[in-house]
């Protein structure tokens, strides 16, 4: 008998849209913020995840007490996703016939908004990874 095997190699990057990226806190609105680059050859298809450091929450840099919240939407993926603590899914891809080679794919944010919003920087770290079945 032969047999030969090929290992899983699956990568997500994300590429800003821009160093000052600047979403609209106190009007809300949606921002495009980047883009995701998937690479893939494992046969079942893969899902990208996020998580974020403060569930979902745009926390003001001088005093956390402060925040407005935010929803994710992926292009070709899920859209409104508020993300948790835990990874959650923002986009599934099925059965590859093909590997998956530097797929872009748009992200964008879309904040609640607060209109009593004090002043300072409202931030948050979303980590996205790619998990295969």
């Amino acid at each position: 008998m032969l047999q030969g095997t090929v290992a899983t190699v699956c990568s997500v990057e994300i590429i800003p849209n821009g160093a000052n990226l600047t979403l609209p806190i106190k009007d809300g609105g949606q921002v495009n913020v980047g883009n995701i680059i998937e690479n893939c050859n494992h046969a079942g298809g893969y899902t990208i995840n996020a998580s974020s450091a403060t569930g979902s929450k745009l926390v003001n840099a001088l005093n956390p007490n402060l925040m407005t919240g935010y929803r994710v939407s992926v292009e070709d993926g899920f859209n409104d996703v508020t993300l948790g603590f835990t990874p959650t899914p923002v986009r599934a891809v099925g059965a590859l016939s093909a590997p998956s080679v530097n797929v872009s794919k748009g992200v964008l944010v879309t904040t609640i908004g607060n209109p009593n919003a004090l002043a300072g920087d409202y931030q948050d770290t979303v980590t996205m990874t790619i998990a295969t079945p």
